[in-house]
This record gives C-alpha cells, sequence and structure tokens, in this order.
C-alpha cells in the first residue's frame, strides 16, 4: 500500500487532507501570534508611557517609544516576509493541485 503524500499515512480511513489546508492553518497561527504580539507591545507602550510620564521624563519617553517603534517595525517587516512566504507556498500547492486534477 502507498503512502498517501497528504496525510503521511496509509490509512485510508483518515480521508483526504489537503496539504495546502496545513499552509492555510499556518498562516492563521501566524495572524493571531501577530495580534497577540502587537497587543502585548500596545499594552507594553501603554505602561510605559503612564510612568514615564508620571516620572516627568518624557524626553526619555521619546526616545523609547522610538525604539519601541523601531522594534515594532521589524517585526511587522517579519511577520510580512512570513506571511509572503506562505502565500507562495499556498499558490504553488493550489497550482500544483490543479495541475493534478486538469485545471489549468
Amino acid at each position: 500500500m502507498d503512502v498517501d503524500p497528504d496525510t503521511n499515512t496509509t490509512d485510508p480511513t483518515l480521508g483526504h487532507i489537503p496539504r495546502y489546508t496545513c499552509l492555510y492553518n499556518l498562516q492563521a497561527k501566524i495572524e493571531a501570534e501577530e495580534a497577540e504580539i502587537k497587543a502585548k507591545i500596545e499594552a507594553e507602550e501603554a505602561e510605559l508611557k503612564g510612568l514615564l510620564q508620571k516620572r516627568g521624563l518624557n524626553d526619555l519617553f521619546g526616545k523609547v517609544e522610538a525604539e519601541v517603534k523601531g522594534e515594532v517595525q521589524e517585526l511587522q517587516n517579519k511577520i510580512e516576509m512570513e506571511e509572503a512566504e506562505i502565500k507562495a507556498k499556498i499558490a504553488a500547492e493550489e497550482a500544483e493541485i490543479k495541475g493534478l486534477l486538469g485545471l489549468h
């Protein structure tokens, strides 16, 4: 019995699970992690802003804010690159599946 490349098993009772489903799930996971990271950053920014304003350290806050914005931008760039890679994988998988099904 051949191993099904989509389920990585010889068990026919598992049914057909398209490979691109895993890629969609990965994309959803990355988007959820992105939202979680953004929420944490916003909470940390708000906390820092409150603490620094209480102490009258507005100039220090400006520096910290710029640094945090730089880190946020780096994270956003990383997320965009990962999303682009996932979309490319999904497109390749869909093209392969269409080719196998003869749906050019």
